[in-house]
């Protein structure tokens, strides 16, 4: 818990809004500089032993001292619409965010702003209290990465996979943009899996997750559809395209063996590739395409990139 005193804030909301603004939250993130202008002119009353103690403070003197580097990003945005909460008249806001120890140590909290009734309009008392909500974030991020994460590969899972794929289909659609997609299988895994044991084909499995993550880029999409079949879709990629981003896959996969234990196991892979078309409604056709032309690349004997 603290208590600060925000009086001097009100000349520069006043000045602003003569000015004509209306979006007080729009202009202080538009204008940061303003924002920290305002920062610097708030007045850090009083300052509980829980504050001192979360913010890694030895004193009221020190937190303040180093108050703004408590700020991280989310913070200066809750900080914007703090003030387009106080220039409004309201007296209330409460906002989950990312703040700093004084130490630099990340922590989520739940900010609380109340501004009491007699002091709407001057300011000279605003309450603030923060709620440590870092393992309830920790906790949330471990369950969303569970329903979206593969947990062997670290890639998405075919359920996220597929429900981000079709929004980028659809997004594609609308503005016009090329899609492709890469249906990628592992060549004679259950092979593998008899001669060195099911341990060394996951190892496998993850080392092929890390060489193609290493040839897309971030806007790509990569997930494990099942076993060792794997699905990728190319933003802004043509069919031309996606076949040389296929082939560069396929052979950055085999050029090196596996290293398990004492073992170097070789790894190959075959690809089918596929345009999504004018005329496409939704991911399904485009996929069972791209899938039709991955068993045309085993039947042309693996190792391969065939296109639809």
């Amino acid at each position: 818990l603290w208590e600060e005193d925000l009086s001097g804030l009100r000349q520069i909301l006043e000045q602003l809004r003569e000015l004509g603004v209306d979006d007080f939250k729009g202009y202080f993130v538009q204008n940061p500089e303003i924002a920290r202008q305002c920062f610097r002119l708030v007045r850090i009353l009083d300052v509980n032993q829980a504050a001192l103690e979360f913010f890694g403070a030895a004193s009221s003197e020190e937190l303040v001292e180093g108050f703004e580097r408590t700020m991280s990003g989310k913070a200066w945005n809750v900080f914007c619409e703090e003030l387009s909460i106080l220039a409004e008249g309201r007296r209330f806001l409460e906002s989950e965010t990312l703040v700093r120890t004084l130490d630099g140590t990340p922590k989520h909290v739940l900010r609380r702003m109340t501004v009491p009734a007699r002091h709407r309009h001057g300011l000279g008392r605003v309450f603030f209290s923060m709620v440590d909500i870092t393992k309830r974030k920790i906790l949330e991020e471990k369950l969303r990465d569970l329903s979206t994460i593969d947990p062997l590969t670290s890639i998405l899972n075919r359920r996220s996979f597929l429900e981000q794929a079709e929004a980028e289909v659809q997004r594609s659609r609308r503005y016009g943009h090329a899609l492709s997609v890469l249906f990628m299988d592992v060549d004679g895994f259950k092979r593998i899996n008899d001669l060195y044991g099911h341990q060394a084909g996951d190892e496998v499995l993850v080392a092929l997750a890390g060489r193609t993550r290493a040839c897309l880029r971030d806007s790509d999409l990569f997930g494990r559809l099942g076993g060792e079949e794997f699905g990728i879709v190319l933003l802004e990629s043509d069919l031309e395209s996606a076949a040389v981003t296929a082939e560069r896959l396929r052979q950055t996969i085999e050029e090196e063996p596996v290293i398990v234990g004492q073992a170097g196991i070789r790894m190959t892979v075959s690809i089918g590739v596929d345009q999504l078309r004018d005329d496409e409604q939704d991911l399904e056709s485009l996929l069972g395409r791209a899938d039709r032309a991955l068993d045309d690349a085993k039947a042309r004997g693996k190792n391969r990139v065939a296109t639809a």
